[in-house]
């Protein structure tokens, strides 16, 4: 089967993994799992009849009558500041806007609602919208719903990217001042200006439930209809507010009539739809593709996944992986390569760093030629080796926890089966994603935790999560180290003036070197792809926007 990575489709991968764009969410189910909370919905979805199929191509035109994706979960909540929960932020930006626009293959922001944006100092920028911005309600957009929007937000608390903002004023019609506060980090402020979501005052007050069920943005398409559980469904409004067409970015215009969402959690049932010819558009589970791979009319689109499959050793005092040769040991037994190759039919690739090859900053060839990536060579000799350095000549049994996904659980497997080679023995204890906080949180429960974790757009904001102690209320990481010297690190090279890329490679060596942690794999999901779809852009840089303009595939 001839597989195709376009830039065009490179995004989608938020589709199930992108927790972090608009939300304080870190980790997101595999493609695999299935936790279906309405399974007569799914056979609905992927089987009956009020599915349209038809999906023409006007090869002039560059637009199709209806895109049909299918969705792993359900938003709940399409208000544009109500997190990411479900997944929304693959959804809801067909119908919201935001400040700038950044296309996937596109290095540079463009305007979207904000026609200039000038800064004044190291913290201030200056924000001119455009003067004649319309809601899909006819209501116009200015710099005061400009300020409801950021101060609403705030106040909800569900979107990451405005809690830096200190403060925001108008300062005429169609301007206005945008303060950060310094707590600002590397890619805080291009994540405020490109993903929050803006909408009218009026329009999101006439909302009886703050825009849930009933969204109204400034794009060019409106909700056609959301049944929860089952279809969210857009339509185009054929008029849209921007006519300059030097300001119009691709994924800004309607090159679909209608794109429908249908909420299909179980694996099988999206690769049932698929063989169906119902679903244009679906994430398929690693098990299920020998199903589709081979189906007339459709690729297999392979897209890395944003997360990263962690191993973290407790460093808590008096636990036994507290002792720097022991968790080297553990390093030196794994295999990244070979691990990645086996996951799933060999649907991963390895990583060198607690981040991956998504961000901007993540320098393989340098960290492949590091000291500090040492850990990452696989050298079962040196790890007994070690092992008997730290005082288990004999063995040593562990204990790890990891969330209860088959992908998780499927690599903890693998995970132990390594680490027994040397004489490690490995009890793991799986737990639902709601639960296993609660485990993670107790330094006497665990000795490994293998996780997955996610930011946005920059590998230091990875490091941010997991690693900065005024996010864990005992003053260390999310696995109990208590260095100083760590923090320091880490809070210089997130500055604007430490972000360099010498910078991030020596933390990443000082990380590397003291074995706190070590990235493990990268997935990558699978897409079963409509060959009509080619010609359409689905995505913007983070969130699916099937609206998007003509693209030519070579």
């Amino acid at each position: 089967m001839k597989t195709k990575i376009c830039a065009l489709l490179l995004a989608l991968v938020m589709l199930l993994t992108l927790a972090a764009c608009s939300g304080d969410d870190t980790t997101s189910p595999s493609p695999s799992e299935s936790s279906s909370p309405s399974a007569d919905a799914q056979a609905n979805a992927a089987e009956s009849g009020l599915i349209n199929n038809e999906v023409s191509a006007d090869a002039e035109s560059g637009t199709v009558d209806v895109i049909n994706l299918a969705n792993d979960r359900d938003p709940t909540d399409l208000g544009p500041w109500a997190g990411n929960q479900g997944g929304a932020s693959a959804m809801i930006g067909v119908v919201y806007q935001t400040l700038n626009i950044r296309e996937v293959d596109v290095a540079d922001s463009a305007p979207c609602l904000a026609k200039t944006i000038t800064q004044v100092s190291e913290l201030v920028y200056d924000v001119e919208l455009f003067d004649y911005i319309k809601d899909t309600a006819g209501n116009d957009f200015t710099a005061d719903d400009a300020v409801f929007c950021i101060e609403t937000a705030k106040e909800l608390g569900k979107v990451a990217s405005v809690k830096v903002i200190e403060s925001a004023e108008k300062t005429g019609d169609y301007t206005f001042r945008v303060t950060f506060s310094d707590a600002t980090r590397t890619g805080d402020v291009e994540t405020f200006f490109n993903q929050v979501y803006f909408v009218t005052e009026k329009a999101y007050n006439d909302s009886p439930d703050s825009m849930a069920t009933d969204p109204v943005g400034t794009s060019a398409y409106k909700l056609k209809e959301y049944t929860s559980g089952y279809l969210l469904s857009y339509e185009a409004t054929g008029s849209y507010w921007q006519t300059d067409e030097q300001y119009i970015a691709r994924s800004s215009e309607a090159h679909a009539k209608v794109i429908n969402y249908y909420i299909i959690t179980e694996a099988s049932q999206r690769a049932t739809a698929v063989e169906g010819g119902t679903i244009d558009y679906a994430a398929i589970a690693y098990t299920d593709l020998s199903r589709v791979e081979a189906l007339e009319g459709y690729y297999i689109n392979e897209v890395p996944d944003n997360l990263t499959w962690l191993l973290f050793p407790n460093c808590a005092e008096g636990v036994a992986t507290d002792n720097l040769e022991l968790r080297k040991a553990i390093f030196y037994a794994l295999d990244n390569e070979a691990i990645a190759a086996f996951f799933s039919t060999g649907k991963a690739v390895p990583v060198y760093d607690i981040s991956n090859s998504n961000y901007s900053d993540y320098y393989e060839t340098e960290y492949k030629a590091s000291a500090g990536s040492d850990i990452y060579k696989y050298d079962p000799a040196l790890a007994k080796s070690l092992l008997a350095e730290a005082g288990y000549a004999d063995g040593i049994t562990l204990r790890l926890i990891v969330t209860s996904t088959e992908a998780g659980t499927n690599l903890a497997q693998i995970i132990k089966n390594y680490l027994a080679e040397v004489g490690i023995n490995v009890e793991i204890s799986s737990y639902q994603g709601s639960m296993i906080s609660t485990y993670a949180d107790d330094s006497s429960a665990w000795d490994l935790y293998l996780l997955q974790y996610a930011s946005t757009d920059y590998a230091v904001n990875v490091w941010e999560k997991v690693l900065n102690k005024a996010k864990f209320n005992w003053g260390g990481t999310i696995n109990f180290i208590m260095s100083d010297e760590l923090q320091d690190m880490l809070s210089s090279v997130r500055s604007g003036a430490g972000h360099t890329k010498e910078n991030v490679i020596a933390f990443h060596d000082y990380f590397a070197e003291n074995a706190y942690g070590i990235g493990v794999i990268q997935e990558v999901n699978c897409y079963a792809v409509n060959n009509t779809l080619e010609q359409v852009v689905m995505s913007d840089q983070r969130i699916i926007r099937p609206n998007a303009s003509i693209y030519t595939v070579d």
